[in-house]
């Protein structure tokens, strides 16, 4: 069985995300230490950035300038200029950064990460089952507390679902480099936007129009994609109880180190990180 590092000389690290005051150039150069591995190994990094108003054309430049001077081999940069949003401009990057892949670069799988996502060792080790698309679980308090027993059950299935409780994070996955999008289509995307414009614009959470989460499992659904999460088992139910223990109502588990699969979402640089055994 393979394990992530054994399938990486054959696949493109998307990175994808947003420069800001807190996803900052000194901040991102450490993420670039904590992957280097990660990085160094694959056949090719792929960067996708856009940026908000207090960050200057010249940091977000450095940062671009960063990524090229540490793997100056192996990686291509991409601007996204118009930012529409934490839920629809992420999904933008996505799209953007997978079309370019599959139609640019020869590789089996695109290793998808947000600018925020840390990973170690034990993440370099985690085995893969055969698949086209590889998750990690997206769950809440709220949806536990609703879906608990079906959560165990759908987390397992791997072909012949309707829909999925839990969703997919979308900071992290693996994917098959053999499709030209991702997400809803992109017409459904953009009805999402406009819907968000009539609602009220920026005084309105794009969380009203759309869940990206919900929206990139609409899309294995769609295509019938065989799937895999990587937490699986025991380890699973460990997860879905660690959130409920706590009472974590954010499913990116912001600051949570997924240690079975060495994994974190390094939302903030200042705040305490929770191991999640």
């Amino acid at each position: 069985m393979n394990k992530i590092k054994d399938i990486l000389e054959g696949s493109t690290i998307l990175i994808a995300g947003m420069v800001n005051n807190e996803n900052n150039y000194d901040k991102i150069k450490l993420i670039i230490q904590y992957n280097f591995d990660l990085l160094v190994n694959s056949k090719q990094i792929v960067i996708i950035l856009n940026k908000s108003d207090e960050i200057s054309i010249e940091e977000f430049n450095n940062v671009f300038k960063l990524f090229k001077t540490s793997f100056p081999l192996k990686c291509i940069v991409l601007r996204d200029h118009i930012n529409r949003g934490h839920q629809i401009g992420y999904v933008d990057l996505d799209k953007s950064g997978v079309f370019f892949i599959k139609n640019n670069i020869d590789c089996e799988y695109i290793i998808k990460l947000s600018i925020d996502i840390i990973t170690d060792d034990t993440f370099l080790n985690t085995a893969l089952i055969p698949s086209d698309f590889y998750f990690i679980p997206s769950a809440c308090i709220n949806d536990i507390y609703s879906n608990y027993d079906r959560m165990i059950i759908d987390n397992n299935k791997t072909i012949d679902y309707t829909d999925s409780q839990p969703h997919y994070q979308t900071n992290m996955y693996i994917i098959k480099n053999k499709f030209d999008d991702i997400y809803e289509s992109t017409d459904e995307i953009q009805r999402c936007y406009d819907s968000w414009i009539s609602k009220g614009y920026k005084n309105v959470s794009q969380n009203e129009v759309l869940a990206a989460e919900h929206s990139l499992v609409k899309f294995t659904v769609k295509h019938k994609i065989n799937r895999q999460s990587l937490i699986i088992d025991l380890n699973f139910k460990n997860y879905i109880d660690f959130i409920k223990k706590y009472n974590i109502g954010d499913s990116t588990l912001k600051n949570i180190y997924i240690k079975s699969i060495g994994v974190m979402h390094w939302h903030s640089k200042y705040s305490p990180t929770i191991e999640l055994i």
